[in-house]
């Protein structure tokens, strides 16, 4: 038997049973999330830290696969580009004729625009002399309203009544027409006055129209020639992959030479053309190379001598730079310049040929024929500014320079030949 005693219930009182106190049982729970808090707060930055990195490295994998599959996509491109123009001269030979055919377009419209703003100048010339004849019309009209507003026609003491006063019937007919003929003329006054301004009116508006709509048309050009000009931009981006790209530069350079032999198949016809008696041409005989690149020509004399005959000292037909062929084959003589620079003839002779090349690689081709069997061949040119069947002085402007054709952008290239030996230029001197 248990015994309850006093001392044992006092302790009872004292430390009561805190498993039964709802406050008590929580805190076991409350310490444990504390902990669990705790290290969630010491762990979260860490793991902020972990997620940043990973996606750092995700974004810069995915920018990584963007560039390569820009790269494989600018590499396709370039392939069927020059799959389907058979080689890189084809696709800028196409190109620059696309060109060609956008500035004459741009051209044609800035002439029409001209000529209407021309015609628009002359309109609105004769709309101010009409402006300062019809102030003098005006002021008359004004005063016949206001004489006739005062002689009023239809009251009793007004013109007619005058007109049919008393007198002979023949007087008052006369009056009568006299009448008539007073308002007929003020009616042609005003008349004219208003249908003289709208006739003006409706024109200069019709000019006004024709010149929005021309103005709209150059608009249209200058943007498809701008855009022309970022695709041409492209497909230099591509021929310099095409030059990196060893087997694909190596052939459009291959293609240069064939393109030049062809130049010489051109020296065979023009020649037979004039003499048909020299159908055997002898073996082209290869230039000299010059003695200088990348030197200006103003700081160079230009000598050529051709075989069999005197030694020529010409000037240079464009101002510019001296630099190397863009194929081994070319014989001639290639000037970096500005586009748009002016070509001259390097000496008298009547123009054999301006047109694009029957071939690629020279683009539009000028040939001078300055007699006894020696020629001048200008290429790249962007216009010509003669026409075949010319005759042009030493020293006259033959066109412009341009890149059509050119693997090198802005350049002309300069040969010159004495039948169908190339004339050496090896004392190309500063």
């Amino acid at each position: 038997m248990r015994i309850i005693t006093t001392h044992s219930i006092r302790r009872r009182l004292r430390r009561p049973d805190i498993s039964s106190h709802p406050r008590a049982a929580s805190r076991p729970l409350v310490g444990a999330l504390a902990v669990v808090l705790l290290a969630f707060g010491l762990s979260a930055p860490l793991s902020a830290q972990r997620d940043d990195a990973g996606s750092r490295l995700r974004r810069a994998e995915q920018q990584r696969e963007q560039k390569l599959r820009e790269l494989r996509e600018a590499e396709s491109a370039l392939e069927d580009a020059v799959s389907r123009e058979k080689s890189v001269l084809g696709a800028l030979h196409k190109l620059d004729r696309r060109v060609d055919d956008t500035r004459k377009e741009i051209r044609a419209a800035r002439k029409a625009v001209t000529v209407i703003e021309s015609r628009i100048q002359a309109t609105e010339v004769k709309i101010a002399a009409l402006v300062e004849q019809q102030d003098a019309r005006r002021e008359l009209v004004r005063r016949r309203v206001r004489a006739n507003y005062k002689i009023n026609y239809l009251t009793p003491d007004g013109l007619f009544a005058m007109a049919l006063g008393q007198g002979h019937l023949q007087d008052t007919l006369v009056r009568l027409r006299y009448v008539a003929a007073i308002r007929e003329k003020d009616d042609d006054i005003v008349r004219q006055f208003v249908e003289d301004q709208q006739a003006l009116a409706v024109e200069r508006e019709s000019l006004s129209a024709e010149k929005v709509a021309l103005t709209a048309q150059q608009a249209t050009l200058l943007a498809r020639e701008k855009s022309l000009q970022v695709e041409r931009k492209a497909r230099a981006d591509g021929l310099a992959a095409a030059r990196g790209n060893r087997a694909t530069w190596s052939k459009t350079v291959r293609e240069v030479g064939a393109q030049a032999r062809k130049l010489r198949d051109l020296v065979g016809t023009l020649s037979r053309a004039q003499q048909p008696e020299a159908r055997r041409p002898r073996r082209a005989t290869r230039s000299a190379r010059a003695a200088v690149v990348d030197t200006p020509t103003a700081q160079m004399a230009l000598r050529a001598k051709p075989s069999g005959a005197p030694r020529l000292n010409l000037d240079w037909p464009v101002v510019g730079t001296v630099v190397n062929n863009a194929s081994s084959e070319l014989e001639g003589i290639t000037i970096r310049c500005a586009e748009g620079t002016s070509v001259t003839a390097i000496q008298a002779g009547t123009v054999e040929y301006a047109e694009w090349f029957d071939g690629l690689g020279f683009g539009k081709l000028l040939v001078l024929n300055h007699g006894e069997g020696l020629r001048s061949f200008y290429a790249h040119l962007q216009e010509f500014a003669v026409a075949k069947g010319d005759t042009v002085a030493e020293g006259q402007s033959v066109g412009v320079s341009g890149s059509t054709g050119s693997l090198l952008g802005p350049t002309l290239y300069f040969e010159m030949r004495h039948h169908f030996d190339v004339v050496s230029f090896a004392e190309v001197r500063p």
